[in-house]
């Protein structure tokens, strides 16, 4: 067994053995809900439930806080559906139903991945994990391949979970769960995941109602259509392609924008510069430099006139959407009159209004109009403590200019991209290449805290299968005799 593991998590989470491979992703599994708490006119210590009215538990938690402090004492309420975690616009209270806050919704049964022979197998062996629902990929040594997601994921009856509701009535709640997806292709077949939709929406939906834009997808479509052969290699190229066909259409709106303004040297320079980019977020691109803040701004033009309201009720409302590209996309597409805000008198106004504000913004943030886009996107991790007077210079990953971005195959932004990459065969693991962003060590004080990093961000293949043992930890109790 080799692959991975989360600190202070047994097991491997991602890797190998002699006969099955597997990896995960985020799978934007909806395993909770808001649920709307109706507190009984009568008697404030008391909310509504179907049968009629029924007390709030109350449980106290006490936090130990170091240095003599005395420690933090919460009182929390709790209801048969979960703690109160929030309270919504109205100032109503929300508990927070959880399939991880179950007897039954968390369980180690991950730990028996090691154990499983062939895909159909592991397959079977992730789904009966409970735990955080993650988007998996498996292949084994004759060449099955297949994706799942684990769950566990509710199955709702009365309401799809989009927004808060209260459960008061009955008539709302949770059935059971559902039956977890599953694709079980042959060797002759491909599958791919970039944290896009693989089902059909009617099911899809059952368990998510977020899946990435899948211009990632595409991508990988299109590469593996061209190789010749996959190998580990490929696959490792394939991980760190930087092409963003999902801005081409930015640039021709930046294009346009540049057509409606008034000619200046800035805007000629900014035109040979779209002109010639090549589409990929280069390290040396400075026209992706421009464009990553024009999208930012655009967004916020077409879409923040829209939520308004939303803001008039709630001033807390953050509009935080991974598929909001859809929705700018589909309104600059059709340019409807009635979605122009009001200020503008046609919709070119608006789209050269915000090329200058993009303009505007960088230089407001010092960055000059000929900046690359590494420049721009250097790695920006540290250590949890990194913070304190005197040790960030040595608790900080030194600022690597990052290719790639949120909307290419790789992904790369300042605090944010592939924590490891990982390519290999359960029969021929010793071909494999799996790399780390940082190293083996959480301790900045060890040699191994980030001396995996270089080749990470410089694309160096590493070997799946570890070399010589360097060091050993004794893990010793702490009332062992000695």
């Amino acid at each position: 067994l080799k692959g991975v593991s989360i600190p202070g998590v047994p097991g491997v989470l991602i890797g190998a053995n002699n006969d099955v491979a597997w990896g995960a992703t985020v799978s934007y599994g909806d395993q909770s809900d808001y649920v709307v708490i109706e507190i009984d006119a009568t008697n404030p210590e008391r909310y509504l439930v179907p049968t009629g009215a029924e007390p709030f538990t109350v449980e106290q938690e006490t936090i130990a806080i170091a240095g003599g402090v005395e420690p933090l004492i919460l009182q929390v309420r709790s209801t048969r559906w979960g703690p109160i975690v929030d309270s919504d616009w109205q100032n109503r209270p929300l508990a927070l139903h959880a399939t991880w806050l179950d007897a039954d919704g968390l369980n180690m049964s991950l730990l028996d991945i090691h154990e499983a022979r062939n895909t159909e197998d592991a397959i079977k062996r992730l789904g009966e994990w409970h735990g955080p629902s993650l988007n998996w990929m498996v292949a084994d040594g004759q060449g099955a391949v297949a994706w799942t997601v684990n769950g566990p994921i509710p199955a709702r009856r009365g309401f799809d979970g989009t927004v808060p509701e209260s459960w008061a009535n009955g008539r709302l709640n949770w059935s059971g769960t559902i039956e977890l997806p599953a694709i079980i292709a042959s060797k002759d077949d491909t599958l791919f995941s970039a944290n896009n939709r693989q089902l059909a929406a009617p099911y899809s939906k059952l368990f998510s109602r977020i899946a990435l834009a899948p211009f990632r997808a595409s991508r990988i479509a299109n590469l593996l259509a061209q190789a010749q052969d996959v190998d580990e290699r490929t696959s490792f190229d394939i991980q760190l392609d930087t092409r963003v066909g999902a801005y081409d259409f930015l640039r021709e709106l930046a294009l346009e924008a540049i057509d409606a303004s008034a000619a200046s040297p800035d805007l000629a320079a900014l035109r040979k510069q779209l002109v010639e980019w090549d589409g990929f977020a280069s390290t040396t691109s400075t026209a992706f430099a421009t464009l990553d803040v024009f999208y930012d701004t655009l967004l916020e033009a077409v879409l923040g006139p829209l939520l308004q309201t939303v803001y008039a009720v709630d001033s807390s409302f953050i509009y935080r959407w991974p598929l909001a590209d859809e929705a700018l996309r589909r309104i600059v597409d059709e340019r409807p009159q009635h979605l122009l805000p009001g200020q503008y008198s046609d919709w070119q106004s608006l789209l050269a209004d915000a090329l200058a504000q993009t303009l505007k913004i960088r230089r407001e943030r010092g960055i000059a109009d000929d900046t690359s886009w590494g420049e721009a996107n250097r790695l920006n991790v540290s250590h949890p403590l990194a913070n304190i007077p005197l040790l960030g210079r040595v608790m900080r990953f030194p600022e690597i200019a990052l290719p790639g971005s949120h909307a290419s195959v790789r992904v790369a932004r300042p605090g944010f991209g592939a924590v490891l990459r990982m390519n290999v065969s359960p029969a021929a693991p010793e071909r494999g290449i799996l790399q780390l962003a940082g190293g083996q060590s959480g301790h900045f004080l060890s040699s191994h805290f980030d001396d995996l990093l270089h080749a990470w961000a410089t694309d160096e293949p590493t070997p799946f299968l570890a070399g010589p043992t360097i060091e050993l930890f004794d893990l010793v109790p702490a009332n062992a005799q000695k």
